[in-house]
């Protein structure tokens, strides 16, 4: 036996509930990706052409420059991804690298963003004429020291040379329990300052994912690695096998490379290092690391 009401009204009040709670799900869902995620969507700004929702060094086309992003027909999914390119502009004979940021301020970039995800990750492809970078940064606002406090990062370095898309996985590091009120997003094609011309890096699909609240066993980082911080002795735990494993130092230099679960970082100076590592399945996963 189960209770009917004899007031329509309750039912259409429910109704009416149930719609605005899937409604606040999928606003909150798309809220916690970055803008404009799969560069579907480009706009002209004056003179230049840029991603919704992105500021790139296009803006310099305004006065001459040639574009180092644009609109790329070879998509993973969709029409479009993002293709960023370091050139010689036509004019001064100057190497232009290609900065690709999230957000509409120029003198500011980065969104409104106040969650906590674990992972970072997109599809891309690379040629390899030169060493380009990812850089995802969660901060929040400083009130009593006036600065802006780092939350999380994660960075990784494409060293790598792939012409079909390729997964790219980057766990976050979170150094403050805080949650943050700023995401920044930045891809650069080379952090020289006399870039080689032609490297390029194609971006397509980016997700955060691993939030709060969610099954802990679907968020899982794929690999982990402890201690860390670390002084001699790090493993590398994995639920897929692992091919290979390299460590970089912060300025892109390779510091270490091989293969296994353990790594012997005993010769390292004190510092922050990248992990690069190769899992069978073709997927690379970063992680950032501490050597005391």
């Amino acid at each position: 036996f189960i209770p009917v009401s004899s007031n329509p009204g309750i039912f259409t009040l429910m109704k009416i509930g149930f719609m605005f709670t899937c409604l606040f799900t999928v606003v909150s869902a798309y809220a916690q990706q970055l803008p404009n995620s799969g560069f579907e969507n480009w706009s002209f700004r004056e003179e230049y052409i840029e991603p919704d929702g992105w500021i790139s060094t296009n803006a310099f086309a305004f006065t001459g420059a040639v574009e180092t992003c644009y609109p790329h027909e070879d998509a993973r999914t969709g029409n479009w991804s993002a293709k960023l390119e370091t050139r010689i502009d036509p004019l001064s004979q100057d190497t232009l690298k290609c900065i690709l940021a999230c957000g509409l301020n120029y003198e500011a970039p980065g969104m409104h963003y106040r969650w906590r995800p674990s992972t970072f990750s997109f599809y891309y492809q690379h040629n390899l004429r030169d060493t380009a970078v990812a850089l995802l940064v969660l901060t929040k606002y400083n009130t009593l020291l006036k600065r802006r406090d780092t939350v999380g990062i994660a960075p990784v370095f494409f060293i790598d040379s792939t012409a079909t898309f390729k997964k790219q996985t980057i766990n976050i590091t979170y150094l403050k329990p805080d949650k943050p009120d700023t995401c920044i997003a930045v891809f650069i094609t080379s952090l020289k300052d006399k870039p080689w011309p032609g490297n390029y890096l194609i971006i397509d699909d980016m997700e955060l994912s691993g939030f709060p609240l969610s099954t802990p066993e679907m968020d899982a980082p794929p690999v982990t690695i402890y201690p860390n911080p670390a002084r001699d002795i790090v493993t590398i735990q994995s639920k897929e096998e692992i091919t290979s494993w390299s460590v970089w130092t912060a300025n892109g230099k390779l510091a270490l490379h091989g293969t296994g679960e353990r790594v012997d970082i005993a010769a390292l100076k004190p510092a922050t290092y990248i992990f690069n590592i190769q899992l069978k399945s073709g997927e690379l996963i970063t992680e950032k690391m501490y050597k005391n």
